[in-house]
């Protein structure tokens, strides 16, 4: 396996909520902006956080300069609108409790985010049913630290999702299979009388 380029984390076996992955949807409608989109919820005990915690504060130390980065950074983390995580215990959704909800967007004109199988290689499409709300995947996302108009804060893009297993659908809604159908008969023509 390469090495990943700076910024770069592969968040390994958490569950997706909200994926926003085959048509790009614009964030308030009318924006122009359209993006794709989808949130990984990560157990509070799970050691990915403070990896990911790590490359947040190295990311803020060389666009801020040491000092300012650390004070900048830990603001970041008390400020949801200054993060791409959110405290799941905030939250009243399915699958949230106990879990830091990390959102990654991928702007339309960049490209779709890669969608693949368990076996990293397969490519997989809407008519998959997967992934879905629910199940575990990973996810190879670029965080970044922001500083523009908007003000300065760590973001994160979407760049791949592999399906790892499922797991309970979230609001009811499973897979889609065609498990119960079978094939029906040729419709014969009533006669004419």
């Amino acid at each position: 396996m390469s090495a990943l380029l700076e910024g770069h984390f592969v968040v390994k076996g958490a569950r997706l909520a909200f994926p926003n992955l085959w048509v790009a949807q614009e964030y308030e409608p009318g924006d122009g902006k359209p993006r794709y989109s989808a949130t990984l919820l990560i157990p509070k005990n799970d050691p990915q956080l403070a990896a990911i915690d790590a490359i947040g504060l190295k990311l803020f130390k060389q666009q801020f300069k040491e000092k300012e980065g650390v004070i900048l950074f830990n603001a970041t983390k008390t400020d949801s609108k200054k993060t791409c995580f959110a405290d799941g215990d905030t939250k009243v959704l399915d699958g949230y409790a106990g879990c830091m909800a990390l959102t990654a967007h991928r702007a339309a004109k960049d490209g779709k985010p890669k969608v693949l199988a368990r076996d990293a290689e397969t490519p997989l499409l809407p008519a998959d049913g997967k992934p879905y709300p629910g199940c575990y995947v990973n996810a190879k996302i670029l965080f970044w630290a922001q500083d523009n108009k908007h003000g300065k804060a760590l973001r994160a893009t979407l760049e791949v999702i592999q399906f790892v297993r499922d797991g309970e659908a979230f609001s009811g809604a499973a897979a889609a299979t065609t498990d119960g159908m079978e094939a029906e008969p040729e419709e014969q023509e009533a006669p004419l009388v």
